[in-house]
């Protein structure tokens, strides 16, 4: 069941699988409030044989604004036949230039970045929220709630995606990428090795090297997973983290030799 209210013009409301199709949907109904603003709800029915991620989209076709609830379904396993479930919400993340530092260059819509090549010089301008690391913060941040979004990674350079407390733009200094300081991510290093940055790190022992990453935040449960593209098992977590009721905000560093991480859905 997907159900939302406060919505006006009458919004669109479809299902969609993990590859974009749309799915059909077993009913639904739309009721306007006595305040103007509509109510939609709608279901579909999932099968003991689905392997699949499935999301509820709800449309502003006038503001052009959506929202997005996915559910990550996978097969049952040996006799004991449970479902794995996990329910989040799907945010449209951007990056917050004002953290950047001043060595990379941030997309005009705020959804990639890249280090700055050695011969561009940096503009008068540049301000930089980490000085001498090479990292960026995602604009938004969440106290609260499930959430989670995709991160191109590519195939080259060295890089960092994760999660980090807020307060982490005003440390000074190199940053020590580890939960002591309030950074949870896992790195690419130029090798192409992989490495989750816990304390102490350890390398992670892949099938494949992923190219888009989902990055997943459950703040309550002081839970932090990392997927390969649209899997429903994540390769690595960071569980019974404690956030300290501070605002967790999306984590990026970019390590140089030909590295850009874009943002996606």
């Amino acid at each position: 069941m997907c159900r939302s209210a406060g919505w006006y013009p009458e919004p669109e409301v479809f299902w969609r699988d993990f590859a974009g199709q749309h799915l059909p949907s077993l009913s639904e109904t739309k009721s306007q409030q006595e305040n103007g603003l509509f109510e939609t709800q709608t279901s579909i029915i999932i099968t003991e044989t689905s392997n699949q991620n499935i999301s509820c989209y709800i449309r502003n076709t006038l503001l052009r604004q959506e929202k997005e609830s996915a559910i990550y379904i996978a097969e049952k396993k040996g006799e004991d036949r449970k479902w794995k479930k996990c329910l989040a919400e799907a945010v449209h993340i951007t990056l917050d230039p004002d953290t950047a530092n001043p060595h990379l260059i941030i997309s005009a819509d705020c959804k990639s970045v890249r280090r700055r090549d050695k011969k561009q010089e940096l503009s008068a301008t540049s301000r930089g929220g980490f000085r001498y690391s090479p990292c960026v913060l995602g604009y938004e941040g969440f106290t609260s709630g499930r959430h989670y979004w995709g991160v191109e990674v590519g195939s080259k350079g060295g890089w960092a995606v994760g999660v980090a407390r807020e307060s982490v733009k005003m440390k000074e200094g190199v940053l020590d990428l580890k939960p002591e300081e309030g950074i949870w991510a896992i790195e690419r290093q130029w090798s192409g090795q992989f490495w989750a940055l816990s304390s102490p790190v350890s390398e992670l022992s892949l099938s494949r090297k992923p190219e888009k990453i989902r990055v997943s935040l459950d703040y309550e449960a002081g839970l932090v997973e990392f997927f390969d593209a649209d899997n429903v098992e994540p390769f690595f977590s960071f569980s019974s983290v404690s956030f300290m009721g501070e605002k967790i905000r999306p984590f990026f560093r970019v390590g140089g030799a030909g590295a850009q991480l874009r943002l996606r859905p």
